[in-house]
């Protein structure tokens, strides 16, 4: 794992993980995590914003308002974690929970990525109005192993369907064990996500989202 302070700014995250990739310190399957998370990075806010703003700062927004964060997504997709103290404990809490998390009388200190495993296949998305400066309309953070064509510990993770980022758990769990050749297992996956997206009808165009994911 890699563990980052929650002050480090966004650009110095970026930058970080660009070294990382093209340096020799992991090996190529634990560099699987980087070419996404550099893409899904660079499209946060603007360079000045980038400059200005926090990792931790942004992952805040995503706990106490409806924001659509990518960098939030962007890391439940992988199945990362973060620590959270006040002055009597601390909890590691992986992202769906943290989304989820009172964070009165708490402070949010580390963020830990997972490194790539071997035969896993990590992806996110953003659809928006501009490449760059423009909130997310859905975005999307998916990772799964496959090995011998057979999926295991697939995640799904939605953002802007729901008010708070949400994993798709039916989904994931349908596609746990299954083939990828076999192309049914994928027009049920698909099935089963149309009736788990449950767009919150609040957000606006709810049809269109659906849609997107």
């Amino acid at each position: 794992t890699i563990t980052f302070g929650a002050c480090t700014t966004i650009s110095d995250f970026l930058s970080l993980l660009i070294k990382f990739n093209s340096g020799s310190q992991f090996t190529a399957d634990q560099k699987l995590i980087f070419t996404d998370l550099i893409y899904i990075v660079g499209r946060v806010g603007s360079h000045q914003i980038r400059n200005a703003a926090s990792i931790g700062g942004n992952l805040m927004l995503a706990n106490k308002h409806s924001f659509p964060s990518d960098l939030t997504i962007a890391l439940m997709g992988l199945g990362a974690s973060v620590v959270v103290g006040s002055l009597n404990a601390e909890v590691t809490l992986d992202m769906i929970n943290f989304v989820n998390f009172n964070m009165t009388g708490q402070l949010l200190k580390q963020i830990i990525l997972p490194l790539g495993r071997t035969g896993q296949i990590y992806k996110v998305f953003k659809t928006a109005q501009r490449n760059a400066h423009a909130h997310s309309i859905v975005n999307a953070g998916m990772s799964a192993i496959v090995t011998n064509n057979v999926i295991s510990s697939p995640v799904i993770a939605l953002g802007n369907i729901r008010l708070k980022q949400a994993r798709m758990t039916n989904t994931e769990s349908f596609l746990s064990g299954k083939d990828v050749r076999v192309k049914d297992n994928l027009k049920q996956a698909i099935s089963i996500l149309l009736n788990e997206l449950n767009v919150d009808p609040s957000i606006p165009d709810p049809n269109y989202r659906t849609g997107l994911a």
